[in-house]
């Protein structure tokens, strides 16, 4: 996922030990701004930028971290925040390895047949990663929250591009672009939220969310596609 900022968002340099995270150690660890993640906006004068000094956003493609493009048991990348390895045979899931990357911590939520869910956090930035199993397949899903988040430019998974600016008691949504295959279903603006949904035709969900929590902005974006289960 990639999001570009007026202002570097600075995540938190200390967090606290969530019940069951893993830990390289006693004390937290130092949790730099993550460039995968949070990205601040380029200068002008960057030699990157274009002729007409429009800042050029960066970072991985959207359906290497923040996509849900297939319904598949194996590796899955969680965003910037680390990989959640699980497997499906019998009718039943099974969750293996779990990596987190530097600063993440990670801890399971639900480990069950037909339920895994798994959550990543560094200081303002949470991922979380679910498999769901019920009567018609399979849902696999990728959630993202920033708190104290900057307006911006934020990447929807797969889905698309948005846009928006202001402040924690004035947002202003910007564009929308949907990628190829991808449709805006839904846009409901306030002005101290916004909320965008994408869909395309093969079971694939993507929402956007911003709104003014306590005097501070927080972001949500979520991406889930359900179909059978693998062969």
């Amino acid at each position: 996922m990639r999001v570009t900022s007026g202002t570097a968002v600075t995540l938190a340099a200390s967090l606290m030990v969530l019940s069951g995270c893993s830990t390289a150690g006693e004390d937290a660890p130092s949790v730099p701004a993550s460039t995968s993640t949070v990205l601040a906006t380029q200068e002008s004068a960057d030699p990157d930028a274009g002729a007409s000094g429009e800042r050029t956003p960066a970072g991985p493609a959207a359906s290497s971290d923040g996509g849900v493009d297939e319904i598949r048991d194996g590796e899955w990348q969680i965003g910037d925040a680390g990989t959640v390895e699980f497997t499906y045979a019998d009718g039943r899931l099974s969750l293996g390895a779990i990596t987190g990357a530097d600063g993440w911590q990670h801890r399971v939520g639900d480990e069950q047949d037909d339920e895994l869910t798994v959550h990543f956090a560094n200081g303002a930035a949470r991922w979380k990663f679910e498999v769901e199993l019920d009567s018609e397949g399979m849902e696999i899903s990728k959630e993202f929250t920033l708190t104290d988040a900057d307006a911006g430019i934020f990447e929807v998974g797969d889905a698309g591009e948005v846009s928006f600016s202001g402040a924690a008691d004035a947002v202003t949504m910007g564009e929308v672009t949907p990628r190829e295959g991808w449709t805006v279903t839904s846009r409901d603006e306030s002005s101290s939220s916004v909320e965008i949904e994408f869909r395309d035709d093969s079971g694939g969900k993507a929402e956007f969310e911003v709104e003014s929590d306590h005097g501070a902005l927080e972001v949500e974006i979520s991406q889930k596609r359900r179909g059978g289960t693998p062969a």
